[in-house]
Formats: structure tokens, C-alpha cells, sequence
């Protein structure tokens, strides 16, 4: 009998173990579901960085520190998104983007590349021309930034404090992909360090969370409750959601039919007046159009294709741009910075000067504006048989919106 406490302590301290264990499990398959093909490499990765590792809804999401500069890694399967966004908080006082041609289309950059990789596949546009021109005076750092657009599938954008570098394509040798990057960016970071006005650059730390080792055994004990609970909610949730889709009630201002082909809608809503600049939106109302959250176009003049564009926030001030051509999802990008969207009739495009790609519009396009202030920070998006082609005007406020009327 004098066993028996012992005997029953050693059976919950059993129990709680187990539970751990397949708390760990469950929590292993559902963090690489849909990912076990990277999930290696995103595991050596998170090993260097000592980040955190968890899912952003479709997303899987690496956070963590390189060397002192906070780190976020993000990977989706979702169509018409960047495999792999690589996000970095530095001392960088210029603004700056580099993106391969065949998405800028055959407009002259802004500023002239240097290095022959670079002229020959990419576009530079700048907010300040004299401080790029200035970066690429020294060969060190065209070969740096020659470094970070490895490929045509790569976007680079840098804004005051922080660095995007965007991937189409997931990278093969993922862990050695990423660690060359980020050695990169910490050199890169040092150059931008030391230019004008890097010091009033306010580069914020990226929050991170942990729990104790008794915090993390309690809630092991009870993970398998829980987790019951959770599956519960999500599936009352999803009932929710199908049952608003059959009452075509919208869901977060955007028609619920629309809503039900766009991917994490629980998470942006239309955009509000407020979302919108208010520079932009003058220009629009000057050019005869009212700024606007939902834009419908015809993608072939004379098809009978129906075209619909949306610009979406989120409460972080994220900004996403979704295009559907008869509901079927076309584009679909996120933005740290989007200032508005409209519509360019087909009438408008003879007199337009921008970068046409070889393929013509045959039908109506969508301007996104990413910075109102910036005439050059816009692209054209028009979709001729359904593909995806895109061009950058010269000026975008000298695009004639009145023949859209």
C-alpha cells in the first residue's frame, strides 16, 4: 500500500509525458503540412536563426534574429504569390526597387543598372535617383545587389528601415539559399549603414514570444483538449462561412461569391475610404473616377469575360491587390504599401507612354499606384486570353482616366 501514491504519481507523471509527446507530434504535422518538402531546410534554418517557426494561416513563417537583424522568413503554396518572402528590418535611408523585366516591363529605369546581369535582366526605380546612383558607384556593391536578384523569378524592394526579397520560385538548396542571402544582406546592411541620414532610420525589433519550461508542460497536459476544441471552432467557422456564401451575404465588404475564391478573406476587408490615399484619390476624382475598393473591367473589349479587381487591407496596414477574371483568382499580391487602384480603358492606351510588353492589351487594365507621390511607382496589370502581362508608364498622372466614362 505505501507504493501506491508513488506508484499513482508515477502514472501521471507518465501520462503528462505522453500528452507532451503527442502534443509535439500533432504539432509537428500540422506546422509542415503542406510543407514537408521544405521542411528540412526550414528546421536548419530556424536552428540558425534560433527563430520561431509557426503558420500564418496557408503560410509557414520563420522569425528570428541573423546576426542582430530581425529576420522574418516566409513560405506559401498560394497561386500568384512569391514562394518565399525573405523580410529584414536595417539602417536604410533609400528607397529603392529591382525587379526583373519581364515585369517591369521595356521602360527605361529610373536609374541605369550596373553589371551586365543586372542591365540586361532588371529594372531599377528609386524615390531619391541620386542615392541609388550613389550605392552603385562602387563595384562592391552592384555585386551585392547582383547577389540578391539571383534570378528572374526575384524582386527586391527597399524602403526606409526594412529590405523585401521576393522569390516566385521556391529556391532548390533552401538553407543554403537563405544563409547566402542573409550574409548578403548583413554586408549590404553595413554599406546602407553608412549612408547619409542612416541614423535617423528607426529600426524596430521584432517582438518575440516564449513560454517556461512549467508553462509548456501544463499546457502539454492539456493540449489534447484543446485541440479538440479548436478543430470544433474551426468547423463551426467554416459551417459559418458556407452558410453567409449561400445567403450571398458579403464577407468583409466583398461579395461573398468573390469572397469564396480568395484565399485567408477572414483576415483583410475591402478597403475603406480611409485605406486609400488622399492624394490618389484627388487625382482620380480630376480624371473623372471615384476612388474605389472594387473595380470591374472587361479584360477583352469585345469578350464576354468578366474581370474584377479588389484592393483589400488588413488591420496591420498591410495592402493586397486580387484580381478574378470569371471568378477564377489571376493576381493575388500583398503590398507593404499600396496607395490605390484604377481602372485604364482600352481607349486610353494609344496615347499612353509606358513600357509595353510585347503582348498588347486587348481590353481593359488596372493601375495599382504603390506610391501617389512617386509618377513612376504604378504598373499597368491587363490579362489578353486570361495570362498575366504587365508594363509601368512613364508618368501615371498623365494617364487620361476621362475615357473611361
Amino acid at each position: 500500500m505505501a507504493e501506491h501514491p508513488m506508484m499513482i504519481a508515477g502514472l501521471v507523471v507518465a501520462v503528462m509525458l505522453a500528452a507532451g509527446i503527442v502534443a509535439a507530434v500533432l504539432r509537428e504535422m500540422r506546422l509542415f503540412d503542406d510543407f514537408r518538402d521544405i521542411a528540412p531546410g526550414v528546421k536548419t534554418i530556424a536552428n540558425q536563426l534560433r527563430a520561431d517557426v509557426f503558420r500564418d494561416f496557408e503560410d509557414l513563417v520563420v522569425s528570428g534574429l541573423y546576426k542582430g537583424i530581425p529576420t522574418v522568413i516566409r513560405f506559401t503554396k498560394r497561386e500568384h504569390s512569391p514562394a518565399m518572402g525573405l523580410y529584414v528590418r536595417i539602417p536604410s535611408p533609400c528607397q529603392f526597387s529591382i525587379v526583373p523585366k519581364r515585369l517591369g516591363g521595356k521602360a527605361q529605369s529610373q536609374v541605369k543598372l550596373k553589371g551586365r546581369r543586372l542591365q540586361s535582366d532588371f529594372v531599377a526605380k528609386a524615390a531619391n535617383a541620386g542615392a541609388l546612383e550613389s550605392l552603385l558607384e562602387r563595384d562592391r556593391n552592384v555585386k551585392l545587389l547582383d547577389a540578391l536578384c539571383c534570378s528572374t523569378s526575384t524582386m527586391l524592394e527597399v524602403n526606409a528601415g526594412r529590405l523585401e526579397l521576393l522569390e516566385m520560385e521556391m529556391p532548390e538548396e533552401l538553407s543554403r539559399h537563405v544563409s547566402e542571402h542573409l550574409e548578403t544582406i548583413h554586408e549590404f546592411s553595413e554599406v546602407l549603414s553608412e549612408m547619409p541620414g542612416a541614423g535617423e532610420v528607426k529600426v524596430v525589433p521584432l517582438a518575440r514570444q516564449g513560454s517556461s519550461l512549467t508553462v509548456r508542460l501544463t499546457v502539454a497536459a492539456c493540449v489534447v483538449v484543446m485541440a479538440i476544441s479548436v478543430i470544433a471552432a474551426t468547423r463551426e467557422h467554416g459551417i459559418a462561412l458556407v452558410k453567409a456564401v449561400s445567403e450571398s451575404a458579403p464577407i468583409n465588404g466583398v461579395p461573398a461569391d468573390d469572397a469564396n475564391v480568395i484565399e485567408d478573406m477572414n483576415r483583410w476587408h475591402a478597403a475603406k475610404p480611409s485605406d486609400i490615399d488622399g492624394k490618389f484619390g484627388d487625382w482620380l476624382r480630376d480624371g473623372g473616377q471615384q476612388p474605389a475598393s472594387r473595380i470591374e473591367f472587361k479584360p477583352v473589349a469585345d469578350g464576354l469575360s468578366r474581370g474584377v479587381a479588389y484592393l483589400l487591407a488588413r488591420e496591420d496596414g498591410a495592402r493586397r491587390l486580387v484580381v478574378l477574371i470569371d471568378h477564377q483568382p489571376i493576381y493575388d499580391a500583398a503590398f507593404s504599401r499600396l496607395d490605390g487602384i484604377a481602372l485604364v480603358p482600352t481607349a486610353s492606351f494609344p496615347k499612353l507612354k509606358w513600357g509595353a510588353p510585347a503582348q498588347k492589351p486587348a481590353g481593359d487594365a488596372i493601375l495599382m499606384v504603390r506610391d501617389a507621390s512617386d509618377p513612376r511607382s504604378a504598373e499597368l496589370l491587363f490579362f489578353p486570353n486570361g495570362t498575366l502581362f504587365s508594363g509601368v508608364p512613364k508618368d501615371y498622372s498623365a494617364i487620361d482616366l476621362q475615357k473611361a466614362n
